[in-house]
């Protein structure tokens, strides 16, 4: 699993992202900082979403792994008497 935390946003100035950059400069009216802003706020937005549901997972996984334990351990007492 990648770690989302090192992730650093796309530069939308390059030519991968250039259509689109011209696009919402000519749509909404906006000169080319204030369209940077909004395409860094919506990618930092999804990205720290995509953390929040990455830790989910993550602690998700780590509490089915303690109950698969714990039962493993029952069942092993539970084998000795």
């Amino acid at each position: 699993m990648a770690n989302l935390s090192l992730e650093r946003h796309p530069n939308f100035m390059g030519e991968a992202h250039r259509a689109i950059h011209d696009a919402l400069t000519q749509a909404v009216k906006k000169n080319n900082q204030q369209v940077m802003e909004h395409l860094i706020a919506a990618w930092d937005a999804d990205h720290n979403l995509q953390k929040a549901e990455q830790a989910q997972r993550g602690q998700e996984a780590e509490a089915l792994q303690l109950a698969e334990e714990e039962a493993l351990c029952e069942h092993r007492e539970a084998e000795k008497c």
